[in-house]
């Protein structure tokens, strides 16, 4: 190809949007298929969530609190998945699944159904409980006071009191930690019913929406960990070494922004050394 033809092609390359909208597309598309784990720094938050599972023991009993409904799902999916499968890769907990969100038990049973339970059983080792009544104040209050009072029979409709591991669970006194998967009545509930009378401790997934609403209750300690938004939840699959939706997500955002900043570069680059209309 001689130097005029390609300065040509070149030059009407740059100016076809198709080119940049295709590069788009395959620069998202392509980390959701193959995701890469590109580095990103790790928040001191995300940190101290992952340590704060880590230290459980074989008999602790954790509360998993799936508050989600399905406007909220987008961005806080991956992130309940990769908390969720981690509780189940800790041996000997015992993990209780509620929701303050009406929508959350169908999403409490969609994660049971993604994630590896590492052969814990139904009823045993963990169980769905589904929805708790009375919103935040009253339902909260309940649950701490009387978890088997709220609850007679689980989601799947089995009697509560018919499930081996809920014989000896029945107040905030046998919980050790509370994971809250919210975006926002959820935490509330947790904060006002369990943390400030008992000072249960609890550990919170939110939207980037909510987050800021609930910094300063981390910030004087009344939350243990805040993992924050799909980045959070990517943070956290980096940490665990669970490549997911999260990871996927970020690397799409990466991959995209380089590809932003490259045809910035490119384009100048090109219309400088071959446009020759420019003055």
């Amino acid at each position: 190809m001689s130097g005029a033809n390609m300065k040509g092609s070149l030059t009407k390359l740059y100016k076809d949007p198709r080119v940049v909208y295709t590069l788009l597309w395959l620069s998202l598309v392509i980390p959701f298929l193959a995701p890469m784990g590109l580095p990103i720094s790790i928040s001191t938050r995300t940190q101290k969530a992952y340590s704060a599972i880590s230290a459980l023991r074989s008999g602790d009993v954790i509360v998993f609190s799936v508050d989600v409904n399905a406007g909220a799902w987008g961005e806080l999916g991956a992130g309940a998945t990769v908390l969720a499968q981690h509780l189940f890769k800790t041996p000997g907990i015992k993990i209780v699944i509620v929701s303050f969100d009406q929508q959350g038990p169908l999403f409490a049973d969609r994660i049971l159904k993604a994630v590896n339970r590492y052969d814990k059983e139904y009823g045993k080792d963990y169980v769905l409980l589904g929805f708790v009544p009375g919103e935040k104040a009253v339902g909260g209050a309940a649950l701490a006071n009387d978890i088997p009072k709220v609850f007679q029979k689980d989601f799947y409709g089995a009697s509560v009191e018919s499930l081996p591991m809920m014989k000896n669970i029945r107040s905030y006194k046998d919980i050790t930690l509370i994971v809250d998967v919210d975006w926002g009545v959820g935490t509330e509930a947790f904060l006002y019913q369990w943390v400030a009378p008992y000072k249960s401790k609890l550990l919170a997934l939110m939207t980037n929406q909510m987050a800021p609403t609930f910094e300063p209750h981390y910030n004087a300690g009344n939350l243990v960990a805040l993992v924050v938004g799909i980045r959070g939840a990517a943070e956290y699959e980096l940490i665990t070494g669970i490549r997911g939706v999260g990871i996927a997500t970020t690397d799409a955002l990466s991959v995209s922004h380089l590809l932003v900043i490259f045809s910035i570069f490119a384009g100048n680059i090109v219309y400088f050394a071959f446009d020759k209309r420019r003055k």
